[in-house]
């Protein structure tokens, strides 16, 4: 998996490969400015809306401090680049590699930014017994929780 060779970058190296998927789509993700290695002088139609795409990943128990974080630092790098770039749509895709399963909600309408989430399981389910539970985020509490 993408994320075992360099487990140190593996939000950097999903959010890129989930970009890549985006553009093979059709569509143009912006990504975080931090994120080095991303196609340069993306193609880009009229028809294609700019929104922003990040993705993270967690091996973790109980994820929901990290998810929330993930919520937290979106809306925030929202924040920053809007100054930049007029979007009002992210996306945002966690990856589940071990650990508990996160529920998150299909969309949660922010003051002016609207983030679509959706959630993956990655790992092998047998290994960890501990997926009884599914921890669910709903966009109520997403939206109490950040700032």
């Amino acid at each position: 998996m993408i994320c075992d060779v360099d487990s140190g970058s593996a939000d950097r190296l999903l959010t890129l490969d989930f970009g890549r998927y985006l553009l093979d789509a059709g569509v143009t993700p912006l990504l975080h400015p931090a994120i080095r290695g991303r196609p340069r002088d993306l193609p880009r139609s009229a028809a294609s809306p700019l929104f922003y795409a990040e993705a993270k990943q967690y091996q973790a128990t109980n994820p929901g401090a990290l998810v929330r974080r993930a919520y937290d630092r979106l809306w925030g790098t929202w924040r920053r680049l809007r100054r930049l770039h007029r979007f009002d749509e992210a996306f945002l895709v966690v990856f589940c590699r071990r650990g508990r399963l996160v529920e998150l909600p299909i969309e949660v309408d922010l003051g002016g930014l609207t983030i679509y989430s959706a959630s993956v399981d990655l790992s092998d389910t047998a290994d960890h017994p501990e997926r009884a539970s599914t921890i669910r985020f709903s966009a109520v509490k997403l939206r109490r929780s950040l700032p």
